[in-house]
């Protein structure tokens, strides 16, 4: 984790969906005792101002056996599923570099399967915004890291 900020309030549920592969359980548990802290951006870590389902859909996730443990994808869509249940609006909020769910679960390999299909369910505007860093729409990157992971095999 990066350097915690000194004064600020630790989030439970941020700390929990920050950690890459976090057991589902241990995010219901969080989400029950701190169900406030589903609206709450993370303060203490990181300047990013992001919500817990942010930091969920930044796990990598590339879905194949050379990148990522198969183990994390699972536990990705299901972390996804959990969060878009107790706060569905979350999927329409930007963090602050203006980064929706969508773009991050994307950019991070996270297939139509494990994820994508929830997060353009409940926000389907998000397929029509391009990416402030990159320029391409959520489509345009997806198709990228399926072009990368057949050069890969």
């Amino acid at each position: 984790l990066p350097h915690k900020k000194r004064g600020a309030q630790f989030y439970a549920l941020q700390a929990a969906a920050g950690h890459v592969g976090c057991p589902p359980s241990i995010l219901t548990i969080a989400m029950k005792a701190f169900p406030y802290q589903l609206k709450e951006i993370d303060r203490m870590y990181g300047d990013d101002a992001n919500l817990p389902l942010h930091e969920v859909c930044a796990w990598p996730c590339k879905c194949d056996s050379t990148s990522t443990d198969p183990v994390i994808s699972s536990r990705k869509g299901v972390a996804i599923a959990m969060l878009l249940q107790e706060y569905p609006e979350a999927a329409k909020i930007s963090n602050r570099h203006q980064q929706t769910p969508l773009e991050l679960a994307v950019s991070t390999g996270t297939t139509w399967d494990i994820g994508v299909r929830k997060l353009c369910r409940f926000n389907p505007e998000a397929v029509c915004i391009p990416s402030q860093k990159t320029g391409l729409y959520p489509f345009m990157t997806a198709a990228v890291a399926a072009g990368e992971k057949m050069r890969r095999q």
